[in-house]
């Protein structure tokens, strides 16, 4: 059985109600990764190379990370959220599937962001207005 098939909370109430049944399930988080960033690419009708200019991310490390060579970090997996301009449940989703650290409203640097995406800030002034609350650039 596949987990990414499988609805998150029908997967959930299968573990919860029959933990043995986590042998049986198939994970692969590195697919889901992917699929979510093909398919907010489709959807933002955005190629790998229009990707990186809007990222400012190197060619080699966005290549590798497509290719599973390379685990992005969290500044990077958030410029890319920027640029293919996801919502807040995907951003979450892809940084959780990374491996990475949700963006956490109690923390404050992770609060300017999400203020950020709420006001539809682009990575510039979402960088800018993070430098003038005295917080870690993303650029």
């Amino acid at each position: 059985m596949n987990a990414n098939l499988i609805n998150t909370d029908k997967l959930l109430q299968l573990l919860k109600n029959n933990p043995d049944e986590l042998e049986k399930i198939q994970f692969d988080e590195d697919a889901a990764l992917k699929k979510l960033l093909e398919d907010a690419m489709k959807k933002e009708d955005i190629s790998i190379a229009k990707l990186i200019v809007r990222t400012g991310l190197s060619k080699p490390y966005v290549y590798q990370m497509f290719e599973g060579s390379r685990n992005p970090g969290r500044n990077a997996l958030l410029r890319i959220s920027f640029a293919l301009r996801l919502l807040l449940p995907d951003i979450q989703r892809l940084l959780s599937l990374s491996g990475k650290c949700v963006l956490y409203p109690k923390v404050r640097r992770d609060a300017a962001i999400i203020a950020s995406l709420a006001k539809n800030l682009s990575i510039d002034e979402t960088d800018e207005f993070l430098r003038s609350i005295g917080e870690e650039s993303l650029l």
